[in-house]
């Protein structure tokens, strides 16, 4: 059964009545969602104002937008704003988190694999257009996209399923806010190769979700007429424990879908292997040396 984004909200007094807050993350996808052909991130709030209306009418003490796009790394973001025409993820998103008078969080894999705090990777994107005298926040040119692109920058493994993605942005809300109830919403397009595969598995494993996250999954197609607001597919409540290694928890991740899926694939699906047991026994056996534990906790 789906529901409307725009259901009203239950009252939050029973929390704030016992020193809790409420906190709302908005994990979205770019390509499909979020990244219309040929919108500069100026204008976001007239092209995604029913989207942005809707959440703006639900009131949480926090306010957070991340990125749910499998741009994870400067390439693969240059990429894919080449082939689709619709700019970078990143000043997208920022833009979008500007429009709700939310925070951006800008935590990457591209920043977990070059163990770099989060924002490290579209900080380093920033100051790479800078110098080449582009603002961000307007029109990007192909020729600077293509530069940008096949400059050196930090590769990442890619899991179709994005469950890289979305752990280790479930667990630094939860490290950042300890003690908060937080509603996780998951935007995508993709419903067969990303909503139900992560549907599955934290169904599955929900002890791999802090325990103070709820998990809300919803479809959102901007692609498709009349799709301005997403429809909720499902929601779960996390069982586990914050994992405050979370940044060597996907690392391991990503051992295992080269072990199981070969290193000379693009695109892993790693809803099909991993499991909490698999992730300890490789991260028992790797030897990244310890990261540093103010990484993952950094605002």
């Amino acid at each position: 059964m789906f529901t409307r984004l725009n259901t009203p909200l239950k009252s939050h007094s029973f929390f704030k009545k016992r020193g809790f807050s409420q906190i709302r993350v908005n994990t979205v996808d770019h390509d499909g969602c979020l990244g219309l052909q040929y919108m500069e991130p100026c204008e976001v709030r007239e092209r995604h104002a029913p989207l942005i209306d809707a959440f703006s009418a639900q009131k949480y003490d926090f306010d957070y937008v991340m990125s749910y796009s499998n741009r994870q790394n400067r390439r693969r973001d240059c990429f894919n704003a080449l082939y689709n025409q619709n700019n970078l993820a990143f000043p997208v998103a920022k833009a979008f988190a500007k429009a709700l008078n939310a925070y951006f969080d800008p935590l990457l894999l591209a920043d977990i694999y070059a163990k770099k705090k989060p924002g490290f990777t579209i900080l380093e994107m920033q100051i790479a257009l800078a110098q080449k005298g582009i603002n961000s926040s307007g029109k990007i040119s192909d020729k600077i996209l293509t530069e940008l692109m096949n400059e050196c920058a930090t590769e990442t493994v890619f899991s179709e399923d994005k469950l890289n993605i979305l752990y280790p942005q479930t667990h630094r809300m939860s490290l950042i806010h300890p003690k908060a109830e937080i509603t996780f919403n998951i935007l995508d397009d993709l419903v067969e190769q990303v909503l139900e595969p992560s549907i599955d598995f934290y169904s599955q494993y929900p002890t791999l979700i802090p325990n103070n996250v709820t998990l809300n999954f919803y479809y959102l197609n901007t692609l498709e007429e009349g799709m301005n607001l997403p429809t909720k597919i499902s929601s779960l409540v996390g069982e586990g424990e914050v994992d405050a290694d979370y940044y060597e928890t996907v690392l391991a991740m990503g051992e295992i879908a080269k072990k199981e899926e070969g290193t000379e694939i693009t695109k892993y699906k790693m809803a099909n292997y991993l499991s909490p047991k698999r992730i300890l026994e490789e991260k028992s056996e790797l030897e990244l040396g310890s990261v540093d534990i103010t990484l993952a906790r950094a605002k």
